[in-house]
């Protein structure tokens, strides 16, 4: 079971014997931004050409990600490995995802 509220979830749920390991996973980091990126992108969409330099391109777009988000984390912001997997799933192209990197940044921490 999964929860972002473990403290809503009623005690029997989360008594030993039923969950017996509690797991807190945090914001991504920008080493983790980067990396799920480039595992995400790194095949072309079908339409796309695998040229030589894809790959080159990925690891610069890649670059970019982990700066965006460690510039965006020293602002307060934050930003889950499951905002970033949904952001990567709509825009099907890095580039695309790239530009629209905003919307992942919803809300600063206060």
């Amino acid at each position: 079971m999964t929860t972002n509220h473990v403290d809503r979830l009623d005690p029997a749920l989360i008594r030993p014997g039923r969950v017996d390991v509690l797991q807190y996973i945090g914001d991504a980091s920008p080493n983790q931004a980067r990396r799920l990126f480039c595992q995400f992108y790194s095949e072309p969409d079908v339409e796309e050409d695998l040229s030589a330099e894809y790959g080159a391109d990925l690891d610069k777009l890649g670059d970019s990600i982990k700066s965006l988000v460690a510039t965006k984390q020293a602002e307060g912001y934050i930003v889950s490995m499951a905002s970033l997997q949904g952001h990567f799933i709509r825009h099907t192209k890095p580039k695309d995802a790239i530009e629209a990197m905003e919307e992942v940044f919803p809300k600063a921490i206060t």
